[in-house]
C-alpha cells in the first residue's frame, strides 16, 4: 500500500491541472475537425504541423488515462490480496497484478518526465555533434577517438542518441581524417 500511495502521489505531482487537460481535449476535438475539412491538405506544411500538434495532444490525455489506469488496476489487486487472506494462490495472483500495474505506472511516469525534461523549443530540433582534435597532436587525437567512441560513432546508430526514437549517422571517414579523427 505504501508503494502505491508513493505512486499516486508522483502522478499527482506530475499531472497537469484539469483546465489543461480539458484545454488538449477541446484542442484535439478542433484539430480533428479541422483536419476533415477538405481544404486542410491546401497548405501541406499546416497540415502537418496541425497533426503533429493533434498527435501530441492525444499522447498526452492518453498518457494521464493510462496512469490512472494503472492506479486503478493496482487498488484493486490490493483489495483482492487483502480479501485473499487464507487462499495462496489467489494472494500471488493479486500481488503480482500490483507489481505489474505499478511497474506500468512508474515506467510511464519515467518516460512523461523525461518527455517534459525535453519539450523545449529546439529539442525535437536536429542537432549535429563534431568531435575535432585540431592541431594537439597525438594525445589530442586519442582523445578524440576516445569521445568518437564513446558517442558510438564507429559503430551507428549513436547509443545516446537512439534512445527516444532519435537517429544517427555515421561521420564520413574522409571527413574524419580531415579532422584527425580515426574511425576504422
Amino acid at each position: 500500500r505504501a508503494e502505491l500511495a508513493d505512486a499516486a502521489a508522483a502522478a499527482t505531482a506530475l499531472r497537469p491541472d484539469a483546465t489543461a487537460v480539458s484545454g488538449w481535449r477541446s484542442a484535439a476535438v478542433d484539430l480533428e475537425a479541422q483536419s476533415a475539412a477538405p481544404e486542410f491538405w491546401d497548405d501541406a506544411a499546416a497540415a502537418q504541423s496541425a497533426l503533429s500538434e493533434l498527435a501530441a495532444l492525444k499522447r498526452n490525455v492518453a498518457r494521464l488515462e493510462e496512469w490512472d489506469a494503472a492506479l486503478d488496476d493496482a487498488g484493486a489487486a490490493l483489495e483482492g490480496l487483502a480479501e485473499a487472506r487464507g487462499d495462496a494462490a489467489d494472494a500471488e495472483f493479486y500481488a503480482e497484478a500490483a507489481d505489474e500495474a505499478l511497474a506500468a505506472l512508474r515506467a510511464s511516469l519515467d518516460a512523461y518526465e523525461v518527455d517534459r525534461a525535453l519539450d523545449g523549443p529546439y529539442d525535437a530540433c536536429a542537432c549535429r555533434l563534431e568531435i575535432a582534435s585540431g592541431a594537439g597532436g597525438l594525445d589530442a587525437q586519442d582523445w578524440t577517438a576516445m569521445l568518437a567512441r564513446m558517442s558510438a560513432l564507429r559503430r551507428p546508430p549513436c547509443r545516446v542518441a537512439s534512445v527516444g526514437g532519435r537517429v544517427s549517422t555515421r561521420l564520413d571517414p574522409r571527413l574524419a581524417a580531415a579532422a584527425s579523427i580515426r574511425l576504422d
